[in-house]
Formats: C-alpha cells, sequence, structure tokens
C-alpha cells in the first residue's frame, strides 16, 4: 500500500508546480489523518460531512464546492475545468489533488474530512503520499428509488418531471460507476464503512457518527489475570491502538471530575474522536454499568 502511495507523485508535478501557491502554504504539515466521504445525489453526503466535522473538530472540504471556486476565480484552470464539467467527465486528477493539496496546507487541525473526494483511486493515493494516509472511507448509499425520491425533493421544482428525475438517475449512475473502483480499492485495507442513507435525516446522521468512531473492544478482568499484557500483545499483533482506561483517567487534568462516571467517560469520548487508528484496545474498561451505559448511547457500541 505504501510502495503503491509513494510511486504516483510524479504525475500531478506539473500542474502542483502551475498552482504556485505562496511560501507561507508550501510548509511542510505534520501529518495529517484524513477521512473521505463519498456519497451520490440524494444521499445528503453535503450536509451530514459540514455537521460530523464540525462535531468531531474537523477541518472540512468540500472538493465540489473548491472546483467551483476555482472557477469563479477565473484562473487559468477555469476555462479547463468548465470544459469537463459542461462535456461530463472528470476534472483530471492532476487539477483537482493540487486545489485540494494548496486548501489542506492553510490548515491547523491534523484531522481533516474530505467530502465527496476522491473521485478516482490516484487522488487518493496523490493526496497520502503528502499528507499521510486515509482511516476511513464512508460511502453513503441506499436504494436507486430513494435516492431519487431524496435528490429530487432538493432539487428546483421542474416542469418535466420525468425529465428531471431521469436526469437525476443518469447522475447517481454516474456517480456510482466512478466511485465502484475507488470504493473496492478501501475496502481491500479494511478502511471502508458502508452507511445506509436511505433512513431520515436525524437517523443517518447519527450512524454517520457511530462510523467516525473507531471500533473498540474491551477488556476487564481482576487483578493479575494478565489482561494488560494479553491486551498489548493482541493490539501489537493485529495493529490496534492500545488504551488503558486507569491510566487515562488518572491524568491530572481529570481529577475534578475522576468519581463522576459520565463526565470522565465524555473525556473518553472526546479521545476517541481525534483517534487516528480505526480500531482500539481499552483496558480496564468499563468500571461500572453506568459507565457503560453512558458509553454505548453516546459513541458507538463495542464489538
Amino acid at each position: 500500500y505504501q510502495r503503491r502511495v509513494h510511486g504516483i507523485q510524479q504525475d500531478f508535478m506539473e500542474a502542483k508546480q502551475a498552482l504556485s501557491p505562496s511560501k507561507e502554504s508550501q510548509k511542510e504539515p505534520s501529518e495529517i489523518n484524513f477521512t473521505f466521504i463519498l456519497g451520490p445525489p440524494g444521499s445528503g453526503h453535503l450536509a451530514h460531512s459540514s455537521k460530523v466535522a464540525q462535531l468531531f473538530g474537523y477541518e472540512y472540504l468540500c472538493v465540489d464546492e473548491l472546483i467551483q471556486e476555482e472557477i469563479s476565480a477565473g484562473t487559468k484552470y477555469s476555462a479547463q475545468i468548465e470544459d469537463c464539467l459542461r462535456e461530463g467527465q472528470q476534472v483530471p486528477d492532476e487539477i483537482v489533488v493540487s486545489l485540494v493539496e494548496r486548501a489542506i496546507r492553510k490548515f491547523k487541525s491534523k484531522h481533516v474530512l474530505l467530502d465527496n473526494f476522491p473521485k478516482t483511486i490516484n487522488q487518493g493515493m496523490m493526496i497520502e503520499s503528502m499528507f499521510g494516509e486515509c482511516r476511513l472511507l464512508i460511502h453513503l448509499t441506499t436504494e436507486l428509488e430513494i435516492l431519487l425520491e431524496k435528490a429530487f425533493a432538493e432539487e428546483e421544482p421542474h416542469e418535466n418531471v420525468e425529465e428531471a428525475k431521469e436526469y437525476i438517475s443518469h447522475e447517481i449512475e454516474e456517480f456510482e460507476n466512478a466511485a465502484e473502483p475507488v470504493i473496492h480499492y478501501y475496502d481491500q485495507f479494511g478502511k471502508l464503512r458502508e452507511l445506509d442513507c436511505g433512513p431520515p435525516t436525524p437517523e443517518v446522521f447519527q450512524n454517520l457518527v457511530k462510523c467516525m468512531f473507531p471500533q473498540v473492544c474491551l477488556v476487564i478482568g481482576p487483578n493479575y489475570s494478565g489482561k494488560t499484557e494479553i491486551s498489548t500483545y493482541l493490539a501489537d499483533r493485529t495493529n490496534m491502538t492500545y488504551l488503558n482506561f486507569q491510566a487515562f483517567a488518572a491524568k491530572n487534568e481529570f481529577i475534578k471530575i475522576r468519581s463522576k462516571p459520565e463526565l470522565i467517560v465524555q473525556e473518553l469520548i472526546k479521545h476517541l474522536r481525534s483517534e487516528p487508528n480505526t480500531r482500539v484496545i481499552i483496558d480496564n474498561f468499563p468500571e461500572s454499568l453506568k459507565q457503560m451505559e453512558f458509553y454505548c448511547a453516546n459513541a458507538v457500541v463495542p464489538y
């Protein structure tokens, strides 16, 4: 995976240099943890992505909006981008990646959510080679009829309803065909999470929030049971992050809330929101049923 990621940077260097970002924007950032979200028309990915990014404290970038801003700015690439969109073609990877790179270099957070990106495997690999690996690719999808209904509801009223539905159906089909290889690629590395966007909007958002959390394995046991040794060994062998809840809760910053189950678990949840690994083993947790109930209600059910 790493060899493939680092082997394609040269393909877009010409477009990258042509965009000529300022010296300030050229500074090398620390490694960034990416979450990619893909969704066809009607999936609600745009509204959901911005809200979940705000909730988790992530930097947010909608690539479709970025492209439209480039057109409006009247740059040397505006005409080329407009031609591609008018002819129903993908904007060249080199241009898309250069625009995304320029925007990312202005971010301060190490956690970034990219909406409707990557459009191609190469786009994802290029960005990862520059900044850091994608931790998750979340794909919002559902049955075609539901997508059509939702997408049509978002559109302005049309005189020819059937013609409008046919156009939207074509847009959905084109998206899914283009996204299929990207989805398959990230699925190979265990980074894909499929999300049904058919239910009502509030339910979809709550499910998206759960998708953003790492999968968690909880380990409890009496003293001298060997649970810590087993947990650290398992984490090392399966590439999971090991977290000892007792050590976490004993931090000086949590002294005042240590005895309050809901507050200390809330701090744990905040910590997991910024965890780059998608799988975590938590040792010595939960300490009580109340902690477990609060965690499951506000994060994700452990496996």
